[in-house]
């Protein structure tokens, strides 16, 4: 019952044609480090069973970036990425994600300080003259 149900809602051609998206991953002009992970991520939720693992996933991701990033991600990783054991590049690109999510929120709140006014002791209703 499970493979009549898995292959008539996600037909091999299906997944086919999602693993090779997978594969050809590259990073869309303009787009950042973390969308581009994240959108990696998203098609690797799509294509369930994928069975790529994340030593492979590591290599598919950085060549499928552009030069600059790959730069920008050897620099800020410490090293070259890809000399990485995969789950630490792995996690460095999730901690990457949740810093990037977490910023926004931190200079938003930072910007939204209230201020509190002092009274110099005086009465405004009165008049002191």
């Amino acid at each position: 019952m499970r493979n009549d149900f898995t292959n008539r809602f996600f037909p091999p051609s299906l997944f086919n044609r999602l693993l090779l998206e997978i594969r050809n991953f590259s990073q869309l002009v303009c787009e950042s480090l973390t969308d581009a992970w994240l959108r990696l991520k998203n098609m690797l939720r799509k294509c369930h069973g994928h069975g790529v693992t994340k030593g492979a996933i590591i290599p598919i991701f950085y060549h499928g970036l552009d030069e600059p990033t790959q730069g920008i991600l050897d620099v800020t990783a410490g090293g070259i990425f890809l000399y990485k054991i995969p789950n630490q590049a792995f996690q460095f690109l999730e901690d990457k994600v949740l810093f990037e999510h977490d910023w926004p929120i931190k200079s938003k709140n930072e910007h939204r300080r209230k201020s509190v006014s002092f009274a110099d002791g005086s009465d405004s209703n009165t008049d002191n003259s």
